[in-house]
Protein backbone atom coordinates (compact mmCIF):
# COMPACT_ATOMS: atom_id res chain seq x y z
CA UNK A 1 0.00 0.00 0.00
CA UNK A 2 1.57 3.29 -1.06
CA UNK A 3 0.95 6.53 0.72
CA UNK A 4 0.31 9.70 -1.18
CA UNK A 5 2.84 12.42 -0.29
CA UNK A 6 1.42 15.29 1.72
CA UNK A 7 1.47 18.56 -0.27
CA UNK A 8 3.74 21.16 1.28
CA UNK A 9 3.47 24.91 1.31
CA UNK A 10 6.62 26.55 -0.02
CA UNK A 11 6.23 29.88 1.75
CA UNK A 12 9.10 31.61 -0.09
CA UNK A 13 7.70 30.53 -3.49
CA UNK A 14 4.19 31.70 -2.59
CA UNK A 15 5.56 35.03 -1.39
CA UNK A 16 7.65 35.41 -4.54
CA UNK A 17 4.73 34.45 -6.80
CA UNK A 18 2.58 36.99 -4.94
CA UNK A 19 5.14 39.77 -5.41
CA UNK A 20 5.96 39.98 -1.70
CA UNK A 21 9.42 40.76 -0.34
CA UNK A 22 10.81 37.80 1.59
CA UNK A 23 14.44 38.71 2.13
CA UNK A 24 15.73 40.79 5.02
CA UNK A 25 16.98 43.54 2.71
CA UNK A 26 13.58 43.94 1.02
CA UNK A 27 11.52 46.60 2.75
CA UNK A 28 8.48 48.67 2.01
CA UNK A 29 8.40 52.46 2.19
CA UNK A 30 5.00 52.89 3.81
CA UNK A 31 2.39 51.16 5.92
CA UNK A 32 0.16 51.04 2.85
CA UNK A 33 2.79 49.12 0.86
CA UNK A 34 3.33 46.76 3.79
CA UNK A 35 -0.41 46.07 4.09
CA UNK A 36 -0.74 45.56 0.33
CA UNK A 37 2.11 43.03 0.47
CA UNK A 38 0.45 41.26 3.40
CA UNK A 39 -2.80 41.01 1.43
CA UNK A 40 -0.98 39.64 -1.64
CA UNK A 41 0.77 37.08 0.54
CA UNK A 42 -2.45 36.00 2.27
CA UNK A 43 -4.18 35.70 -1.11
CA UNK A 44 -1.29 33.58 -2.36
CA UNK A 45 -1.59 31.26 0.65
CA UNK A 46 -5.35 30.88 0.15
CA UNK A 47 -4.88 30.17 -3.56
CA UNK A 48 -2.26 27.50 -2.82
CA UNK A 49 -4.52 25.96 -0.19
CA UNK A 50 -7.33 25.87 -2.76
CA UNK A 51 -5.02 24.03 -5.18
CA UNK A 52 -4.21 21.47 -2.47
CA UNK A 53 -7.93 21.02 -1.73
CA UNK A 54 -8.69 20.44 -5.40
CA UNK A 55 -5.97 17.80 -5.65
CA UNK A 56 -7.27 15.74 -2.71
CA UNK A 57 -9.58 12.83 -3.34
CA UNK A 58 -12.48 11.86 -1.12
CA UNK A 59 -14.45 14.14 1.13
CA UNK A 60 -13.23 17.69 1.35
CA UNK A 61 -13.43 19.75 4.51
CA UNK A 62 -12.45 22.98 2.76
CA UNK A 63 -14.18 24.46 -0.27
CA UNK A 64 -11.61 25.44 -2.91
CA UNK A 65 -14.01 27.88 -4.60
CA UNK A 66 -14.63 29.66 -1.29
CA UNK A 67 -10.88 29.89 -0.68
CA UNK A 68 -10.36 31.39 -4.14
CA UNK A 69 -13.16 33.90 -3.51
CA UNK A 70 -11.56 34.94 -0.21
CA UNK A 71 -8.21 35.34 -1.97
CA UNK A 72 -9.75 37.47 -4.71
CA UNK A 73 -11.47 39.70 -2.15
CA UNK A 74 -8.08 40.59 -0.63
CA UNK A 75 -6.64 41.94 -3.86
CA UNK A 76 -7.33 45.35 -5.40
Amino acid sequence: MSTKPVPKLDIKKIASDSGVAVEAYDTYDSDEETMAAAHRFAAGLLTRLAMICESQSGSKTLDAAALRAMAASMLP
